[in-house]
């Protein structure tokens, strides 16, 4: 595609990405507004730097933040609709997709996690580590899997690990609670 192709789609992207519904506010019970995550998850997919990926053009970042965005706003829509939409072959995009998901959404749950300890200053906050346990889940977020650490202290104090995707095609999550019991 052209670079005008790409910035019309991206334009397309974004107009849909705005009428999406909260994912989370499915499951965000009345202790925390998911919905703030979310908006968090969509806002760091905007601005993700994406200095890890090699060899993309500024257009090409610019797609995979759009559809990132877009995934992080429109229920329903899965990492293979994502894989479809990113302009590599298969196993790359695949690669792209899960991994800067992860860190669109490990921002928005870090940036969530701060304000909650600017609301509770006194409280701690502390982030759990989870991956989805199953037979693919890697040597290194295997041990991390249930582990609880301050809000500013690394999982892995040996990797500096403080939140995934701890590496490529990391699929695994981390939720900022109070620990009232601190």
């Amino acid at each position: 595609p052209t670079p005008e192709e790409i910035a019309a789609l991206i334009r397309i992207y974004q107009q849909m990405a705005l009428g999406g519904v909260s994912v989370f506010a499915l499951t965000a019970g009345d202790i925390i507004d998911y919905t703030l995550v979310n908006k968090r998850a969509l806002e760091a997919a905007r601005k993700l730097a994406l200095e890890m990926i090699k060899d993309i053009t500024e257009t090409t970042k610019e797609v995979i933040r759009s559809v990132i965005g877009m995934f992080v706003d429109t229920p329903g829509m899965t990492i293979m609709d994502m894989v479809n939409l990113l302009p590599f072959d298969e196993k790359r995009a695949m690669r792209i997709a899960v991994t800067e998901t992860t860190r669109a959404y490990a921002i928005g749950q870090a940036e969530a996690g701060a304000e909650l300890q600017a609301q509770f200053p006194e409280t701690k906050v502390v982030k759990q580590w989870y991956t989805n346990n199953d037979d693919i889940v890697c040597d290194i977020c295997g041990p991390l899997d249930g582990k609880q650490v301050g809000r500013d202290e690394p999982f892995d104090a040996g990797n500096d690990i403080f939140d995934p995707p701890a590496h490529p095609n990391c699929r695994c999550w981390s939720e900022y609670t109070t620990d009232i019991s601190a």
